[in-house]
């Protein structure tokens, strides 16, 4: 099990490995943990886990039975989401919560992703300033054989983006607050800005909060009056449009080389001064099209609010998921989210809780922009992250 984590980390957070021909992606090593997990580490699950975990399966299965979604529908994005949490979160009670492997493997795991994410934020950055759009043109593509060209050059895609918008702001924060080495100063700094050289928006946009909200907990002495100040801070930033432009007007001038990010920036600008009036909404066509998508998710849920079964629009996970499952649905992301907060307090130390806190309202506010559950998010989210700030959190170094 211990060589099946690292190759399946390997593969999630090197491209380059997963483009050598003949070996296996990510989904060869889920296969094999499943059963492994199942079998050897069963006893360790938690009921408060567990429930909404095999809730998410027993819906999945009987809306893809009864034909409850419309016509049209990714099923196969649906059973992934399930696969994934059931996986994920039993490898991270298996694994971190009852501490069944010894404080040697677990160093050596924490060094590897450690190096990894060294290696592809170096390879990203190279890879993204000799090929601007890589990254953007990763998301989808049709033509494989570019994508392995960029692979090969190791370019972290959408998904190793979004890892690196949190875990960059972590390391810098770790360096600052927990007093480690200079090394993950200089790692999440390089994270950080193969963020911004991948310009893509959305993950921008939550690098940005997520910087944000360490800002917050560096300079809060308790956890409640962290969680008292990110509730303030999240009033402000939804409703005064005045401090959202003052903050558009200081990054306009930062952005000037970044053609793909320049466009959405200006359109929320437009957006937050006219709103979407007549006159304003032929300078919005990226947003507008955000916003059908999302009138759609909406409309689906409002015509079937209980058990959902509705098309949505593939945008917004949270509108996309309250349109395809209902109240039914969502209430077990609550329960899932209740019983894996409860567990975090009963495991880990205040600071680790502040961390691990910011990562999960990063995990749900991009559910508002994008649609977040994928395989290898749920990995970082569930797994890899929790793993980093137990290491991070510890009294010594682990580089």
């Amino acid at each position: 099990m211990l060589l099946l984590i690292i190759l399946y980390l390997t593969a999630a957070l090197l491209p380059f490995f997963v483009s050598i021909p003949r070996v296996p992606g990510m989904g060869f090593y889920f296969g094999i943990l499943t059963v492994l997990i199942i079998f050897s580490g069963v006893e360790h699950l938690n009921h408060r886990i567990m429930f909404p975990i095999f809730g998410f399966a027993l819906v999945g299965g009987l809306y893809y039975v009864t034909d409850n979604y419309s016509a049209g529908h990714d099923h196969e994005d649906l059973f992934l989401a399930f696969h994934v949490l059931f996986v994920i979160t039993s490898m991270y009670l298996v694994t971190i919560h009852k501490r069944c492997f010894s404080f040697k493997f677990e160093k050596l795991l924490f060094n590897f992703i450690f190096f990894f994410t060294a290696i592809t934020s170096i390879t990203s950055i190279y890879g993204l300033f000799k090929y601007p759009d890589a990254a953007r043109f990763m998301i989808g593509a049709d033509d494989l054989a570019q994508v392995l060209k960029y692979m090969r050059l190791n370019i972290g895609s959408y998904r190793i983006l979004t890892f690196f918008s949190v875990i960059g702001p972590t390391f810098i924060y770790s360096y600052f607050k927990l007093k480690k080495s200079i090394y993950f100063l200089a790692i999440g700094l390089l994270a950080s800005f193969a963020v911004i050289m991948g310009q893509i928006t959305g993950i921008i946009l939550m690098m940005l909060i997520c910087i944000l909200f360490y800002i917050i907990a560096y300079y809060c002495k308790s956890i409640r009056g962290f969680y008292t100040k990110i509730i303030i801070t999240i009033v402000l930033l939804s409703f005064s449009n005045a401090l959202l432009l003052f903050f558009i007007e200081i990054i306009l001038p930062l952005i000037e080389g970044f053609k793909s990010i320049i466009p959405k920036v200006k359109e929320l600008q437009l957006l937050l001064t006219d709103g979407l009036s007549v006159t304003a909404s032929e300078g919005l066509t990226n947003t507008l099209g955000y916003y059908e998508r999302l009138e759609k998710s909406w409309s689906g849920f409002l015509s079937s609010p209980l058990t959902g079964g509705e098309d949505s629009g593939s945008h917004h996970y949270w509108a996309d998921y309250l349109a395809e499952n209902g109240l039914f649905g969502i209430t077990l992301w609550i329960l899932f989210f209740s019983g894996f907060w409860k567990l975090i307090q009963a495991t880990f130390n205040e600071q680790a809780r502040i961390m691990i806190f910011i990562n999960l309202l990063i995990f749900i506010i991009f559910g508002l922009i994008k649609n977040i559950v994928l395989a290898q998010q749920a990995v970082f989210v569930f797994f890899v992250f929790p793993f980093l700030v137990m290491k991070l959190t510890e009294n010594k170094n682990d580089i």
